[in-house]
């Protein structure tokens, strides 16, 4: 998080395009965050469909990566957060912003979901038979 938070606010600081630069990057990050989802929300389906049912656990956690979609503030901010608050200051801030939603949006889509079953079967050990 230190170095993706670093990155930024080099680019934000020492290109004059940083603002772009840094824009191109949080859009692509969007796109890999919603190919995710959709693909989040499809395994759901085939799962309830293959089980006739989804436990409330294992569907909390298929769920949490659309609650980390809302988080794209700092790509927002980014627009015109320079015009409030001094150029380093904005940087910083921004630099953090964007990095912590990297982080979020990461665990939410890609770590939780490939351990649903580990988590469940931590939790209920008695679906050992049914999962």
């Amino acid at each position: 998080m230190i170095s993706i938070g670093s990155f930024i606010f080099w680019n934000l600081s020492q290109f004059e395009y940083g603002k772009i630069m840094i824009g191109s990057i949080v859009l692509i990050e969007m796109i890999f965050l919603f190919y995710h989802l959709i693909k989040l929300n499809r395994e759901k389906k085939k799962r309830v469909k293959r089980k006739g049912r989804i436990y409330l656990l294992e569907d909390m956690i298929l769920n949490v990566g659309q609650i980390g979609a809302t988080s794209f503030y700092p790509g927002y901010l980014l627009l015109y957060f320079d015009k409030i608050i001094p150029n380093e200051i904005a940087s910083i801030v921004i630099a953090i912003l964007i990095a912590f939603a990297f982080v979020i949006h990461y665990v939410a889509v890609i770590v939780l979901p490939e351990k649903t079953k580990d988590i469940l079967l931590k939790i209920y050990p008695e679906l050992s038979l049914n999962y």
